[in-house]
């Protein structure tokens, strides 16, 4: 994505529940960890972001082996 502000760079998307049944789904299509470049099988995705009550809480840039993870109190 790219805009001439930061206020540009949001889009509308779909989002799920990570459970136990996605979090399964996500451990079968990457199976070398969230880092994984090349999804195995079906996975089509990568780069997932995670969120919690709107707010990031990882995001993922697996061709660069980085991520950014948010810690917080609850």
């Amino acid at each position: 994505m790219s805009g001439p502000t930061a206020d540009d760079l949001t889009r509308s998307t779909r989002l799920w529940e990570l459970n136990p049944v996605t979090f399964g789904a996500l451990r079968e299509a990457l199976p070398n960890g969230l880092l994984s470049y090349d999804p195995e099988g079906r996975g089509w995705f990568e780069d997932p972001i995670l969120y919690r009550e709107g707010d990031l809480l990882l995001g993922v840039l697996s061709h660069e082996a980085f991520a950014v993870l948010r810690l917080s109190v609850l």
